[in-house]
């Protein structure tokens, strides 16, 4: 098969949907989308606005990865600090792929399980068909890891309620974990009954939170909302009164 190799002298951010559509071919499943976020105090990246129609256009996520030299992306806190303030994580979705250093697969025995069952004082066990058998003496306990193995096969549901960890936060939101590998955003707009200023007056990292999934985009980005589900748990309450 020969390749087609397509060149512009138009370099703008139309020029670029022009090459894109003259591929003819369309981006199954989750795209990512590979730049250079730049350096601090570095100039020679493209900028968010340059690249932002075309991510758009694919559904794109930015992916990167934390730099193994000194500077202002070899760690996760500096990179993610680079990310807001050179625009990209107000352009599009980010992940860092090596965000958390070490992966976690939820393998018999592995560490995935291991947390599990340290977190909520159980015993889990896999048979060689995949069969998972959950026991313990604490029946909130069972629920709880019943509920994250659920999480971890299966894809969070709209409108399903979920105890979360806080992961980071941003001016805009907090980042919540619903089980290893599954993570969603609770924008400021939605992590209380009343109006909040700062997230971190709500919230901090570690913290332990229910969320309700209120919705998850066309790039399988999360969305929660804690008041959502504070207003839900308070009516279930009141019904179970009457």
């Amino acid at each position: 098969m020969n390749s087609k190799v397509y060149f512009t002298t138009d370099l703008s951010p139309a020029a670029m949907l022009r090459l894109y559509d003259a591929l003819g071919v369309q981006l199954p499943g989750k795209v990512a989308v590979k730049l250079h976020s730049g350096e601090p105090g570095n100039q020679n990246f493209l900028r968010p606005d340059f690249m932002k129609p075309m991510i758009d256009k694919v559904g794109g996520t930015i992916v990167e990865c934390n730099t193994a030299y000194d500077g202002g992306r070899n760690t996760t806190a500096a990179h993610w600090e680079t990310m807001k303030k050179h625009g990209w994580s107000d352009a599009a979705a980010v992940d860092i792929l090596d965000e958390k250093e070490d992966m976690e697969l939820a393998v018999p025995g592995g560490k995935v399980i291991q947390k599990i069952c340290a977190d909520c004082n159980v015993k889990i066990d896999i048979n060689d068909d995949g069969d998972v058998f959950v026991a313990g003496t604490d029946s909130d306990g069972v629920r709880r890891a019943l509920s994250i193995i659920e999480t971890i096969v299966n894809d969070p549901e709209i409108g399903a309620i979920y105890k979360g960890r806080v992961t980071r936060l941003m001016n805009f939101g907090a980042f919540v974990e619903l089980a290893p590998g599954k993570e969603g955003m609770v924008h400021i707009s939605k992590l209380d009954m009343g109006r909040v200023e700062k997230v971190e007056d709500v919230v901090a990292v570690g913290d332990e939170v229910i969320v309700k999934v209120t919705d998850i985009d066309q790039q399988g980005r999360i969305n929660l909302s804690r008041r959502d589900a504070l207003i839900a748990m308070e009516a279930k309450k009141n019904a179970a009164k009457q």
